[in-house]
């Protein structure tokens, strides 16, 4: 094995190795000890409030919750949220406002109900049973899901009267509160209160893409205003920051890890070195197609890249071809050529992967020479990208050969037609053999914002290059999050997730439903 020295200070060493559900702030609030806490949980109905809640109680330790409801039975609670059984006893259950009376088959079960429902004249009564509650309970938590509903339509001056007993009440018992509230309007309680979120129902594309916004956050250092979340498996996830460490090898002791090829499921599919990417094209890559990946200009390059090696690795390990080209050349920052070294020798690199390098022009090129280099003139792109196909694919009897082309040379072709003939020669060739095309357009629709880009090509969009490929995925980044959905063929969104593995110069990939 090898050491790696990352350069990261004391705070994103804490960020990486919080692998909590709930945003770091909120957590570290909650997990104070020997002070009042309150937060207030804002958000329409529907968009996971009370999945919040439920999701805090769960990941605290050592406490015990009191969930103070106002519509819903112990029994439907327990089979919506099973993650909360264990932490909450049915007896810290109560009925606020005694809406809901259970069937029952016996009237000792009715009187049970009953004595569980809270009744109370105004909210200083109700504040004394709370108060009641917390006396038997250790170290509680509680939750008033929601507050509305409690206070009703009292007068302003009352409810604010109440709203201050309440804060003080937790304060000075030392307690925590989750109040939850149907509405984002500013209140009273905003400035009470020792925190606020709040929670939006957002989506992008026709696709679901909630956020979390941390309003306040009393005592405790904001990393981040605001996050994206998701409620896949019915549990509140927010999240985290993607990182890519500033790595140093020591190369004394660096040595490659051989690649564990997976194979797709589907015999007529390759798979992208990732199992999860691969459901994204129903199984795996199909050969004679072109494969389009859009990535929006702010997505850090290096977590594209972890796609993008993936496959190259995949398909080099089982002794197959593969041919790379983008503008930065052998140093692609889309193929880090350091990371294919870990996991490849020399000798696979040598012989399967030829780096499309174009020749600049009165210049001598005084670099060593590398087998995996084939220089070339961007006007003889099309031909040159066939010869090196034919080279790679007599060595396997004209196997697949993987081919990631950075389509980003088109910004800077001749006019439109030009754009649209490399195109369609290349579509013609990738269609006729067996070849597996990887495009990549780096936010290539901006182009028609840049200043020294002739009117000629400021009408060639993104989608006219997407109409000519058979599947097209998009990288989008939000809130330092990086999300993934297929437009052809169509998914969901899906938040990629890159888990650090210490034994690794790649992250572990996970594909989280945005829901």
């Amino acid at each position: 094995m090898f050491d790696i020295f990352y350069k990261i200070d004391k705070e994103v060493n804490f960020l990486r190795s919080y692998i909590g559900n709930i945003p770091a702030e909120i957590y570290e609030a909650f997990e104070q000890k020997d002070y009042g806490y309150s937060l207030l949980v804002k958000g329409n109905a529907g968009v996971g409030k009370s999945t919040f809640a439920f999701t805090l109680l769960s990941s605290l330790s050592n406490i015990e919750p009191i969930y103070i409801s106002t519509r819903v039975a112990p029994n439907s609670l327990y089979s919506q949220f099973p993650l909360i059984k264990e932490k909450l006893k049915e007896e810290n259950i109560l009925d606020a406002t005694r809406t809901y009376i259970p069937p029952v088959d016996s009237s000792k079960k009715l009187k049970t109900h009953l004595l569980r429902t809270i009744r109370f004249a105004d909210t200083p009564e109700f504040l004394k049973i709370v108060y009641d509650k917390v006396e038997e309970c250790n170290n509680p938590v509680i939750v008033i899901d929601s507050w509305d509903a409690v206070i009703g339509s009292n007068s302003r001056d009352k409810i604010q009267e109440w709203e201050t007993m309440l804060t003080e009440f937790v304060r000075q018992l030392k307690i925590k509160l989750l109040l939850i509230t149907e509405t984002s309007d500013k209140s009273f309680l905003d400035y009470i209160v020792d925190s606020i979120i709040t929670l939006v129902d957002a989506e992008t594309n026709g696709r679901t893409l909630r956020e979390v916004t941390i309003n306040k956050v009393r005592g405790i250092e904001r990393r981040q205003k605001r996050y994206t979340f998701t409620l896949y498996n019915n549990e509140f996830k927010y999240c985290n920051a993607y990182f890519q460490p500033s790595m140093v090898l020591n190369s004394k002791h660096y040595k490659s890890k051989s690649w564990n090829v997976i194979r797709s499921e589907n015999e007529n599919r390759f798979s992208t070195g990732n199992s999860e990417i691969d459901r994204l094209y129903h199984g795996g890559l199909r050969t004679s197609t072109l494969n389009l990946w859009e990535i929006e200009s702010n997505v850090p390059l290096s977590a594209g890249s972890e796609i993008f090696l993936r496959m190259v690795c995949n398909f080099v390990s089982q002794g197959l071809g593969t041919i790379i080209y983008s503008m930065d050349g052998v140093n692609s920052r889309f193929i880090d050529k350091n990371k294919l070294f870990f996991h490849l020798s020399m000798e696979d690199i040598g012989a399967n992967i030829r780096y499309m390098v174009e020749d600049i022009p009165n210049v001598k090129d005084k670099t060593e020479i590398r087998p995996y280099v084939k220089k070339f003139q961007l006007k003889n792109f099309v031909e040159t990208f066939a010869d090196t196909y034919t080279f790679l694919a007599e060595k396997t009897s004209f196997k697949p050969v993987l081919s990631i082309i950075s389509y980003d040379f088109l910004k800077f072709m001749g006019d439109a037609s030009d754009i649209s003939n490399e195109i369609y020669n290349q579509l013609k060739f990738v269609r006729n053999y067996n070849i597996i095309e990887i495009g990549i357009v780096n936010q290539l629709s901006n182009v028609t914002h840049a200043p020294d880009i002739s009117p000629v090509r400021r009408n060639f969009s993104l989608e006219n290059i997407s109409y000519f490929f058979d599947t097209h995925m998009k990288m989008i980044y939000n809130n330092n999050a990086i999300f993934i959905y297929g437009i052809k063929p169509c998914s969901g969104m899906y938040w990629l997730k890159f888990i650090n593995d210490p034994s690794d110069l790649m992250h572990r990939i996970e594909l989280i439903p945005m829901v």
